[in-house]
């Protein structure tokens, strides 16, 4: 129940921050690892409240694990990572919800096998808790294809796309893998090898500020690209080792006078 209720007021402050504008200044950090971004924060006796730009959501006071001030942040900005379609890196996992059910994208958690064609939240957003990565289906430059989302595992925002391209008349060397890489080319400029030593497939690598990268890997009968986020590539390579700190240290407390 106590879950329940979380969700609900992250919600409420999502649309709240969808209503009022974008978010680039003080954070609250929950005690689950998510994070709020806020103009303004007022604290209270049992409350910690959010603005953004005059709309304020509350935090029970016992939910919070820290603030963080960052003053002038909007002066200190990161520059935003990748785009794909609707999607851009360092959305909550809240917000790829919120647009795949406005846009009808029958997003699915990872490891459920389903041939619904809408959005449907028993299937996506039920595991906004647990799961960190949701896909969904789609047709692109005309051949069936695979959107898979990765998130960061604590904070859960969006770090990684992969779009998985199958058709038997993709070859290393077709005009259709080609034209692909020539409109990459035209936005990211040109690549690098990538994975030199793979005698199977052909890998090209665009690097983009050392914000994002953008692989392009081609086998026959498939072709996937790859959009990371570098910051949050850090950011969830971090949260994955505390994870595994804490695993270990539950499994050492659990199993210690076993030896």
């Amino acid at each position: 129940m106590r879950r329940f209720i979380l969700l609900n007021i992250m919600m409420t402050a999502l649309v709240a921050m969808l209503i009022c504008g974008d978010v680039n200044a003080d954070t609250i950090i929950l005690k689950s690892g998510r994070q709020i971004k806020c103009r303004k924060i007022e604290q209270e006796t049992e409350m910690i409240k959010c603005f953004v730009d005059g709309c304020g959501v509350g935090y029970p006071k016992d939910d919070v694990a820290r603030i963080v001030r960052e003053h002038n942040s909007g002066q200190n900005a990161q520059k935003p990572g990748f785009t794909f379609d609707i999607w851009h890196s360092g959305m909550t996992i809240e917000e790829v919800m919120n647009t795949a059910r406005r846009n009808d994208i029958p997003l699915h958690k990872k490891g459920l096998i389903s041939i619904n064609k809408h959005f449907n939240p028993r299937i996506s957003e039920d595991y906004i808790a647990t799961a960190t990565e949701f896909y969904y289906r789609d047709n692109l430059m005309g051949k069936p294809g695979t959107v898979t989302l990765f998130f960061t595992p604590t904070s859960k925002l969006l770090e990684k796309i992969n779009i998985s391209l199958h058709s038997v008349d993709i070859k290393r060397k077709s005009p259709y893998t080609q034209e692909i890489k020539t409109m990459l080319s035209a936005k990211y400029g040109n690549p690098s090898i990538h994975d030199m030593n793979n005698i199977l497939s052909d890998s090209f690598l665009w690097t983009v500020d050392n914000r994002f990268e953008v692989i392009m890997t081609i086998w026959a009968a498939q072709l996937n690209i790859m959009y990371s986020d570098i910051r949050l590539q850090l950011i969830s390579r971090r949260e994955k080792e505390s994870i595994d700190a804490r695993e270990r240290e539950q499994y050492h407390l659990k199993d210690v006078d076993k030896f």
